[in-house]
């Protein structure tokens, strides 16, 4: 399965789960997969302390 076929995979358990309906044990191995693989993926962004030190949004720096 590519990246958009499991999405949509997930889209689709996820759905049922809402509705209430009794997930397999695969369903469950695929949601727990993805979660972890979205966690994994997320973007980390690191901003020097110097950036924004004594500054408020919309003022500069003197």
């Amino acid at each position: 399965m590519d990246e958009k076929e499991i999405q949509v995979r997930v889209e689709e358990i996820l759905r049922k789960r809402d509705r209430g309906e009794k997930l397999t044990p695969r369903e469950e191995t695929i949601l727990a997969y993805a979660h972890y693989a979205a966690r994994e993926q997320r973007m980390v962004f690191a901003v020097p302390r110097s950036a924004d030190v004594g500054t408020d949004a919309g003022e500069t720096k003197r």
